[in-house]
């Protein structure tokens, strides 16, 4: 694929542009973008927080990426950045902290209202740093009551529940949400994705090693056929193991990280836990020569001779890097941090 890379430092275009790496892995993680340029008129300027946008070809009308500077080194011959989307600012070591308390709270608010209230009174005060036009309710809204907490990170409040969230309306088709960012061409502004269907929805391309796979790898993991949940019930602490399914690869079980007040929901979340990641048992890393812009939870095909490997995934990962006048993007199908839950084996 033939691109003209482009990075703009607080709407100027940055000078000979050396390298870049983008990474997007999802799973709640932030978008990261690394840069080295060497651009005298930049050498002597404080570059912590200033708005950097990456657009993968000079003509596009909406960037990759944008986010905000959070650490640059200046040197003889280059200056070196990292960025991260503008997340960072509800999930920084130095982001605006919140407390709930029986006096101050978020009680009856979905996460959704939570996120448009906080952003718009504490973040965006003086000018839009995050995006608010497109967040979203999820199928199913949680609600903040009774949660308390003294000075933790918003992002954290937010990203720890929608973990717990799955759409459970039929027990053999479960879908995980997770939190996103969508650039748009004036500003990004975090949302709510809900993995797509496999089995009903259209996917977006359809790769093979004549059109769009340079090269592909992937490991295959013995599904979970047991999982382990823990909580408090009637102010007494439980654990509850629920089996599903027999084990033609071994005993390998999950962890829920998450701590439930309830056992008949432990075990529910148990069940669609278990179903979710027995349907995403192949992880696929692929070098590809098209699909650049696709975002994470895109459905693609493979479309290859491995009936093994032959079907419809989700992209999970994408990675992109440029240096020189070379431009290299890997895709990643199925896999996601082990963030949720913890195996047991």
């Amino acid at each position: 694929m033939q691109c003209n890379p482009v990075i703009l430092i607080e709407g100027k275009t940055v000078q000979s542009l050396l390298t870049v790496s983008f990474q997007d892995t999802g799973s709640n993680t932030l978008q990261n973008l690394s840069a080295s340029f060497s651009d005298p008129d930049l050498e002597n300027t404080q570059l912590f927080n200033k708005l950097i946008e990456f657009f993968l070809d000079k003509y596009d009308g909406v960037p990759l990426f944008r986010g905000y500077i959070r650490q640059f080194n200046t040197t003889d011959d280059k200056i070196s950045i990292t960025a991260q989307d503008p997340r960072i600012f509800l999930s920084g070591s130095d982001s605006f902290p919140i407390s709930l308390t029986d006096k101050n709270n978020y009680d009856g608010y979905t996460l959704s209202q939570f996120l448009y209230d906080f952003i718009n009174e504490e973040i965006n005060s003086n000018s839009t740093l995050v995006g608010i036009d497109n967040i979203n309710e999820i199928d199913k809204p949680s609600f903040l009551t009774n949660i308390r907490q003294i000075e933790g990170k918003p992002y954290d409040l937010i990203s720890n529940n929608i973990e717990k969230k799955v759409n459970t309306d039929d027990p053999l088709k479960v879908f995980d949400y997770s939190v996103g960012i969508l650039h748009g061409s004036d500003s990004s502004s975090i949302n709510f994705i809900k993995q797509k269907n496999i089995d009903e929805d259209i996917p977006v391309c359809s790769f093979s090693y004549s059109d769009g796979i340079i090269k592909m790898s992937y490991k295959e993991r013995a599904p979970p056929s047991f999982g382990v949940a823990s909580g408090t019930s009637d102010g007494e602490e439980f654990v509850t193991t629920f089996e599903y399914g027999n084990a033609p690869k071994g005993k390998v079980g999950l962890r829920l990280s998450e701590k439930f007040d309830d056992k008949s929901d432990a075990l529910d979340n148990i069940l669609a836990r278990i179903i979710s990641e027995q349907q995403n048992t192949k992880e696929i890393t692929m070098q590809v020569s098209k699909g650049y812009y696709y975002a994470l939870e895109s459905l693609v095909t493979l479309n290859v001779p491995d009936t093994n490997l032959y079907g419809v995934y989700r992209i999970t990962g994408r990675n992109i890097s440029y240096s020189g006048s070379s431009i290299t993007c890997s895709l990643s199908l199925n896999k996601k941090a082990t963030k949720i839950s913890r195996y047991l084996s």
